[in-house]
């Protein structure tokens, strides 16, 4: 991003809102005149809307005409309906414990509304869910800066509109909020792979990577058809009859192949196109596998699957490259239920990466380095914090950190179905390491430093985390990672940047030429202020 940073003269920001087309036949008013709707008009009594593309209302703080040469928006006008500079806050977790993972996105802009002119093309009924890109340049008169001067600040989503008062308030809000869609399809009961009439509408199990021990969900049962996932699967490692482990028999390419053919006594069939498998005989007991997804089973190549199949991100709103991120090795995760927001904060959160879209609204992973170990990709001078010391009159202030942790534990190999001693058949059941394992449900991984507890006597040895690790090294791979970042003292400063807050992205590793805050790499965790007003809470 490049921004164009004076002390000589204010900023102009413009704002764009998506809204709903303009009702049919209804002339809109000339700026600054009242609304044309009738008196105690409601939205349901408004005549059904135009066939047209959404209605985009342009809005800037001071006023703002692209000029007849203009590169890109000649002639295009932005009233000055913006009551003040928009307010913008952009924050990732920085503890292993935070269950949202997703960075938090928020702004909000106080339009002026006056004349009631915004009532028809606003309001919670036509701009919630609608995009809102904020943008910032020079102000300068009486030559306008041409709109290739503008940067793109945030690109956002409408959260709120209330429009019915003179200086309405509009909240906005990231644009991974449409990941708030279901992560499961559902069965409809009518046969076949939509089951029998017992599962309508109930969830279809949905794997990602490697899991042990699911129970897979019964889908026809006069055919002992059983799904272990929605998704396609690459094998299926096991299937065991109350802990009793069945052979391995054909795969077929259809669900028709699959109920055309008999499993051989003692068996099983498989479809791995449609994650499907078929028992001989009626079970004993608990029916459960072992099974791996298509794909790329690592936590970035997860979460990528679920962006792009039940998430439905498109590419132009992703930035794949960014998984290189998060750790490159085997994990697992079975979704029943729930978003795919809030499938991606599990995700995330088992390898203690984050998850979000970047300033213009594609979605992207990180993971915060171990502040001495990184390379800082932006130096502040001493200047830039200075002068907005001065022109703001806000100085730096530390901010109340987290203790140390003397100790890290990971919950690893967790069992999508937990079975006890009257449930085990076989080999698991005669061997007590292996029950202790199926009936605790997962493995535990952990570093300690007691020297760290010697040092700082209040340190934290903190509940085990739960994740999705396959092998007990990636497991302690992450816990000593764990104990790198938060087994020494970080300090947390809140810093007065100005208008270099919108050069800043949160998760960046930068360096500040600053008594108090130099010679060591600091990590941007939050973003925030209102207008040029920015400040940078500092980790490190």
């Amino acid at each position: 991003m490049s921004l164009t940073i004076s002390s000589a003269g204010p900023a102009e920001f413009l704002l764009e809102l998506g809204s709903a087309p303009l009702l049919a036949g209804l002339v809109a008013a000339p700026w600054g005149m009242p609304g044309a709707y009738p008196p105690g008009a409601r939205p349901q009594d408004f005549p059904a809307r135009a066939a047209a593309a959404v209605t985009v209302v342009r809005l800037s703080q001071r006023g703002w005409t692209g000029e007849p040469g203009d590169s890109a928006a000649a002639n295009i006008t932005y009233p000055p309906r913006l009551a003040e500079a928009p307010l913008l806050t952009l924050t990732i977790p920085v503890l292993p414990e935070s269950e949202a993972r997703g960075t938090a996105t928020a702004a909000e802009a106080t339009l002026d509304n006056a004349d009631g002119r915004l009532d028809q093309v606003a309001g919670d009924w036509s701009m919630v869910g609608r995009p809102a890109v904020l943008r910032r340049g020079p102000h300068r008169t009486p030559l306008r800066a041409d709109s290739a001067e503008f940067v793109t600040v945030a690109s956002l989503r409408v959260s709120s509109a209330a429009i019915g008062t003179t200086a309405p308030r509009i909240a906005l809000e990231n644009a991974a909020a449409d990941l708030s869609l279901p992560v499961c399809s559902t069965y409809l009961g009518t046969g076949g792979i939509e089951g029998d009439a017992t599962r309508t509408g109930q969830n279809r199990p949905l794997l990602l990577g490697i899991v042990p021990n699911m129970q897979p969900t019964q889908v026809l049962a006069a055919q002992l058809l059983y799904q272990i996932s929605s998704a396609p699967l690459s094998t299926v490692i096991a299937v065991r009859d109350k802990g009793a482990t069945l052979t391995k028999g054909a795969d077929y390419g259809t669900l028709a192949a699959l109920l055309a053919g008999q499993p051989s006594p003692g068996s099983y069939d498989t479809c791995l196109a449609l994650g499907l498998i078929r028992l001989a005989s009626t079970p004993q007991g608990m029916v459960t596998c072992d099974a791996q997804s298509a794909g790329d089973t690592s936590h970035g190549g997860i979460a990528l699957s679920l962006l792009r199949g039940p998430g439905g991100i498109t590419a132009d709103r992703l930035l794949p490259a960014t998984v290189s991120n998060l750790p490159n090795n085997q994990a697992g995760f079975l979704f029943t239920s729930g978003t795919v927001a809030d499938a991606l904060d599990r995700v995330l959160l088992s390898c203690a990466g984050w998850w979000g879209p970047d300033r213009l609204g594609r979605v992207r992973f990180g993971r915060l380095p171990v502040p001495g170990r990184a390379a800082a990709s932006l130096n502040i001078p001493g200047w830039v914090i200075q002068d907005a010391i001065d022109r703001y009159g806000k100085g730096l202030e530390e901010v109340a950190g987290s203790k140390p942790r003397w100790g890290q534990r990971l919950k690893y190999q967790l069992l999508g179905q937990t079975q006890g001693a009257g449930d085990l058949l076989g080999t698991i059941a005669a061997d007590p390491a292996q029950l202790d394992y199926y009936s605790t449900g997962y493995r535990m991984a952990s570093r300690y430093d007691v020297s760290i507890l010697s040092t700082f006597p209040a340190a934290l040895n903190p509940e085990p985390l739960e994740t999705g690790w396959r092998n007990e090294a990636d497991a302690l791979a992450q816990a000593q990672y764990l104990l790198d970042l938060h087994g020494v003292r970080r300090r947390t400063w809140e810093v007065p940047v100005g208008p270099w807050g919108h050069l800043l992205d949160v998760g960046q590793v930068i360096t500040v030429d600053y008594p108090r805050l130099a010679g060591q790499n600091w990590i941007v965790t939050s973003i925030s202020g209102t207008g040029d007003d920015m400040g940078a809470m500092l980790w490190g």
